[in-house]
């Protein structure tokens, strides 16, 4: 117990000193005494210390989040007039600086960016909205900002949302873009080789019902990986794996911390699998309500069921996504997983009601390409009705359709596809009439 003596505060211990007599034998107890004035002193001081940090943390998080408009405003003026500048005729030197001016005003953006958001969330300042969206579209916008770079390294960037997960769903679509922008772009920068895979899956452990979805989201790369050590310490705010990670990829550290705290304000929990050398995968289970209202493409199933339509992919991964979504449409799908098996598989499949009436064919394939395989295909003169031919790629489309110029193409689709583009152009070549 506590008690006060002479000014100073002491605690008497509810344990006792034995006293021994001459002969060795216990005589007696006494209760131990000890002087705590300075603990208490020291821990006073400690805490005003904490509250004094806390307040100073928060007054900061407060003034950047209120900065946001003022400090953003000059950088999207600077990028907008050097975007226009760069419209207008230059001689090169000029058209290099200005470049490179846009290009550094796209960093500091970003990085201003990542630390208003993470001001604004330790202010307490984030809020969260509640909209009818479309999954797809989320996904597909995701792959249209990150498909460039992950062409430009040579990377596979493929999207896959189950068949049963809905399209139509509501929450803060703004924040989940930004959480999977941020994961697609970790896992673009930190891979060399092999492929970024985003999958959508209803989630095993969640609420399932006729209002509520739950959703397992899904980053899975075959990057550089990291060691138990640098994922004990990922989600640390202005950290890296290390410092020469810092260095050589570049990043505030920033981006996984912002990750972290928008799932959680949305109502999960980001985890991570990681190995050294073998990749990593990040995932995180969200749940929404359910909005039917923006998924009219389901209207086109019963439309599209049982047609018959031939994929062609060298990629199995590939193959197994886009053959998956076809299916989902209720479609007959077929697979040849090259040119030559593709010409000779239509040969066989060409004539009848088991006819393919669409070869869906991916660009750039080793051996015979999709453009050769198609024109394979229309030179067959066995055939009466040829199918129709759809060019995929996660490569540029523009520069695919220039190299078709003179074939019968009917379409050209960017990979992943986006499931209600790929329903019009079923409808467009016929599948839907």
């Amino acid at each position: 117990m506590n008690y006060a003596k002479d000014g100073r505060e002491y605690w008497l211990s509810l344990d006792v000193q034995p006293v021994f007599d001459d002969e060795g034998e216990i005589s007696n107890f006494i209760a131990v005494e000890s002087d705590i004035t300075q603990q208490k002193q020291l821990a006073g001081d400690l805490l005003d210390a904490r509250d004094a940090a806390d307040a100073a943390n928060l007054a900061k998080s407060e003034f950047l989040a209120r900065m946001s408009h003022e400090i953003r405003t000059p950088m999207n003026a600077i990028m907008g007039l050097g975007h226009l500048a760069l419209n207008t005729e230059l001689n090169s030197q000029q058209r290099d600086y200005l470049q490179k001016i846009y290009s550094s005003a796209e960093s500091l953006l970003g990085i201003i960016n990542d630390i208003l958001d993470f001001s604004k969330i330790e202010a307490g300042q984030m809020t969260l909205e509640a909209v009818r969206f479309n999954l797809d579209e989320v996904l597909q916008d995701v792959r249209n900002l990150m498909g460039f770079t992950a062409e430009e390294k040579g990377l596979r960037l493929t999207v896959h949302v189950g068949e049963n997960v809905p399209r139509g769903i509501e929450g803060d679509s703004l924040r989940l873009k930004q959480v999977l922008t941020n994961l697609v772009s970790n896992a673009v920068k930190f891979t060399h080789e092999g492929e970024v895979a985003v999958r959508v899956t209803l989630a095993e452990q969640g609420e399932q019902s006729e209002d509520k979805v739950s959703l397992h989201f899904e980053i899975r790369d075959s990057g550089i990986g990291m060691t138990p050590e640098q994922l004990s310490r990922l989600f640390r705010s202005f950290a890296q794996a290390d410092e020469s990670t810092t260095r050589k990829y570049g990043g505030t550290g920033l981006g996984l911390a912002i990750c972290k705290r928008l799932v959680e304000l949305m109502g999960g929990d980001i985890q991570v699998d990681s190995e050294e050398g073998t990749g990593s995968v990040f995932f995180f289970d969200l749940t929404f309500d359910r909005s039917d209202e923006v998924v009219s493409w389901r209207m086109t199933r019963s439309e599209l069921r049982g047609r018959h339509v031939l994929v062609v992919e060298d990629s199995r991964t590939s193959m197994e996504i886009f053959s998956s979504q076809l299916k989902s449409l209720g479609l007959k799908v077929s697979e040849a997983y090259s040119g030559m098996q593709a010409v000779e598989f239509i040969k066989n499949h060409g004539e009848g009601e088991d006819a393919v009436e669409v070869a869906f064919i991916d660009w750039k394939m080793a051996g015979m390409d999709g453009l050769e395989t198609a024109g394979a295909i229309q030179r067959l003169t066995t055939l009466e009705q040829k199918p129709a031919v759809v060019i995929f790629t996660a490569y540029d489309r523009s520069l695919a359709r220039q190299h078709g110029q003179g074939l019968d193409i009917d379409a050209y689709l960017d990979k992943p596809v986006n499931s209600s583009d790929l329903v019009d152009v079923l409808i467009c070549c016929g599948c839907g009439a």
